[in-house]
C-alpha cells in the first residue's frame, strides 16, 4: 500500500497488525536492530511499476558499489511485492559485485518462514548472470564483431571455475578471429592451436586455412590469402561497410593478376622486363624508367600472354565489365571520389565477382596445391560454448 515504508521508519510497534483494531506486535526495524538512520536508507518506489522500480533500485546499487568498492553486498529478496522483488533481482543480476540471498525454511502459511527454523541462503546468481552476458557477447559473432565480443567477455568477473573456463575459451577464440579479421594470421594461429582439439571435428576447414595462411611456402600462402581477402570483403559488407568491401575486392582482383603473372609468366608487375612485354602492347616506362602495370593493364597482359587458356579467355570476356567495376571503386571515398558506395552497387559488384571471377580464383588455388579451400569465419560459437548459452534462465 502507499506509505508502507512507514512500517520501517515509523515509531513504536508498528510492524505487524493482523487487524486494524489490534495493537502492533513487533517493533519497527530501527528498534529491532538498534540501527539509526546513518545505517539504513529508505527508497520509495511505485509498487507495481517494474520499469521505474528497476531504474531506482539499479541506480542506487550502482551508487553503493562505487561508494564502497571493497564492501560485500547482498540483495535480500525475501518477501516484498512481486514487482518490487522482481526489480531487485533483475537489477542485482546486472551487478557482479552483489550476491543475492533469501531466507528459506518451512512455512505453514503464505506470510513468512518460521523464524526459529529459517536460514539465509546465498543464491548462485552467477549461473544466471554469466550465461545472459555470454549470450549477448556471443551474438556479436553473427556480425563478425569478434573484437567487441572479446572485450565484453574479458570484462566479466567470474568466481565459478567451470563457468570461467568456458567464458575464457570463448574470449580467446574471439581474440583469435579478431586477429584473423585484421589479417594478423600468425596471432590467430597461436591462439587457435591451443584450442584446436575442442573444435577440430566441427571446423576442420579453419585449421587447414590458418595453416596455409601462415605457411612459409608462398606457393600455398598467396592463393590462401587471396581467398581470405574475399571473405574479409564479405564480412565488411555484412557490417554495411560497402566502401571497405569494394576496396578489398579491387585489391583482390589486382593482387590476383599480379600473382598469376608471377606464377605463369615470371612477371613482376612493379618492374616488368621489356622482353616479357608482347609486341605492340601499350605500356611505357614511368618516370623511374620502369615498365609497370596497374590492374587493367595486368589483366590485359594476362590476356595477351595466356590467350589459349582459361585466364586469357577470362580476360577477353570480362575486361569491359572489369573496367566498369574499377570505375565504381574509383568513385569511392576510399579511392578518388566523394560519394559513399551504397548496398545496391555493392551487390552488383559482388554478384559479378561470384559469377565470373570466383571460379577462376578457386581453380587457380587448387592448381597451386590447396587441398581445402578457405571458407568464411564462423558466425556461431562452438558446441561447448552453446551449452553455456542455452542454460535455462
Amino acid at each position: 500500500m502507499p506509505g508502507s515504508y512507514e512500517l520501517i521508519t515509523g515509531v513504536g510497534k508498528i510492524i505487524k497488525k493482523e487487524r486494524d483494531d489490534e495493537k502492533p506486535t513487533l517493533p519497527n526495524i530501527p528498534e529491532q536492530t538498534g540501527l539509526d538512520k546513518t545505517h539504513y536508507e529508505v527508497k520509495t518506489i511505485p509498487a507495481d511499476d517494474l520499469g521505474k522500480a528497476f531504474e531506482i533500485v539499479g541506480t542506487r546499487l550502482q551508487e553503493l558499489t562505487e561508494e564502497h568498492p571493497v564492501a560485500n553486498f547482498y540483495a535480500d529478496y525475501t518477501g516484498g511485492t512481486k514487482s518490487m522483488t522482481a526489480a531487485l533481482v533483475v537489477a542485482t543480476l546486472d551487478h557482479e559485485k552483489i550476491d543475492l540471498r533469501v531466507v528459506t525454511g518451512p512455512r505453514d502459511n503464505l506470510v513468512m518462514v518460521r523464524s526459529n527454523l529459517g536460514k539465509v541462503d546465498v543464491i548462485d546468481a552467477e549461473s544466471i548472470r554469466i550465461p545472459r552476458a555470454v549470450k549477448q557477447f556471443a551474438a556479436s559473432w553473427q556480425q563478425f564483431a569478434y573484437s567487441e565480443a572479446a572485450k565484453g567477455l574479458a570484462d566479466l568477473r567470474i568466481r565459478s571455475t567451470p563457468l570461467a573456463n568456458q567464458v575464457r575459451t570463448l574470449e580467446h577464440l574471439s581474440d583469435a578471429f579478431a586477429a584473423w579479421d585484421r589479417f594478423d594470421h600468425k596471432t590467430a594461429k597461436e591462439i587457435i592451436d591451443i584450442y584446436k582439439a575442442k573444435f577440430a571435428p566441427d571446423h576442420i576447414n579453419l585449421l587447414d586455412s590458418i595453416k596455409y595462411l601462415t605457411t612459409d611456402d608462398s606457393e600455398h600462402q598467396e592463393p590462401a590469402r587471396l581467398l581470405d581477402l574475399w571473405f574479409n570483403a564479405l564480412r565488411r559488407a555484412e557490417q554495411k561497410r560497402f566502401d571497405d568491401a569494394v576496396a578489398r575486392l579491387y585489391r583482390l582482383i589486382e593482387w590476383t593478376a599480379q600473382w598469376i603473372l608471377k606464377k605463369h609468366c615470371d612477371i613482376d608487375t612493379s618492374d616488368i622486363s621489356k622482353d616479357k612485354i608482347p609486341h605492340g602492347f601499350p605500356i611505357s616506362k614511368n618516370k623511374k624508367g620502369k615498365y609497370q602495370a596497374g590492374l587493367i593493364q595486368a589483366w590485359e597482359l594476362i590476356g595477351g600472354l595466356r590467350l589459349e587458356c582459361r585466364l586469357g579467355k577470362f580476360s577477353k570476356e570480362n575486361l569491359a565489365t572489369l573496367k566498369n567495376q574499377v570505375n565504381l571503386r574509383n568513385k569511392s571515398i576510399l579511392a578518388h571520389g566523394y560519394q559513399p558506395i551504397d548496398e545496391q552497387n555493392w551487390r552488383k559488384f559482388e554478384q559479378w565477382f561470384k559469377n565470373h571471377f570466383l571460379d577462376l580464383l578457386e581453380q587457380e588455388a587448387k592448381d597451386a596445391g590447396l587441398r581445402v579451400l578457405p571458407q568464411q569465419l564462423p558466425q556461431q560459437t562452438w558446441p561447448e560454448i552453446e551449452k553455456l548459452q542455452q542454460t535455462d534462465l
